[in-house]
């Protein structure tokens, strides 16, 4: 039961696993980490001791019970394992660490939307202070948020809507034929480049018998 109770208490256990047994243990705090890291910097101590220092603060047992069976070896193994993921890998998976905390992270998750707007409205509480509500809670604060940030802002605060967003479907734009748009415009100029010239042919007036009878009298 005490393993299940830290279980549950905890969320940042890891498990290694020997043939010697098993051993859970917790990340290093961003506080107790640097101080271990300057320590290992200052090399006023091996790195080994570091390590086992480090496997004495985060093993989740009674170290003293192990010593005396357990080789010396593993502790400090472990205790490296835990100054890699507790910051030493900062510099190699950064990138990718951060890449999965987006993915993981609910953000649209209406829990998340709430401690969110509580947050937003209530500077004084923290997100692990959330963290220990039960639900119930959390949906007074929410409430007494929204109206906290109603009051504050006006029409500029939106509440959260929980109707049912309905999809509009929009229309697909029908791709355009480039080819096709350029031959209609080169039969349509071909088209009056041979209507012009005969229309300037076909509309020269035409001389009456009168007019051609004067030209005759005039050439004589």
């Amino acid at each position: 039961m005490e393993l299940l109770d830290t279980l549950i208490d905890r969320d940042d256990l890891y498990l290694s696993e020997f043939p010697q047994g098993r051993f859970l243990w917790r990340l290093l705090s961003l506080k107790e980490y640097h101080k271990f890291y300057s320590l290992r910097a200052s090399e006023l101590f091996h790195p080994y001791y570091i390590y086992l220092k480090v496997f004495q603060k985060c093993y989740l047992g009674d170290y003293k019970m192990l010593k005396d069976m357990l080789p010396l070896g593993i502790p400090i193994s472990i205790g490296e394992c835990i100054m890699f993921v507790s910051g030493d890998c900062r510099g190699l998976t950064l990138k990718d660490e951060l890449a999965l905390a987006r993915d993981t992270y609910a953000e649209n998750d209406l829990d998340e939307v709430m401690k969110r707007v509580v947050l937003v409205a209530f500077p004084t509480i923290g997100p692990e202070d959330i963290l220990a509500w039960n639900r119930k809670k959390l949906l007074q604060k929410f409430v007494e948020a929204e109206a906290m940030l109603k009051m504050k802002m006006g029409d500029q605060y939106k509440p959260l809507n929980l109707e049912p967003q309905s999809v509009q479907k929009v229309a697909t734009p029908t791709p355009i034929n480039f080819e096709l748009e350029n031959e209609a415009i080169r039969n349509s100029t071909d088209f009056w480049a041979r209507e012009e010239p005969e229309q300037e042919i076909t509309s020269k007036p035409k001389l009456n018998q009168q007019q051609l009878q004067k030209l005759r009298n005039g050439t004589r």
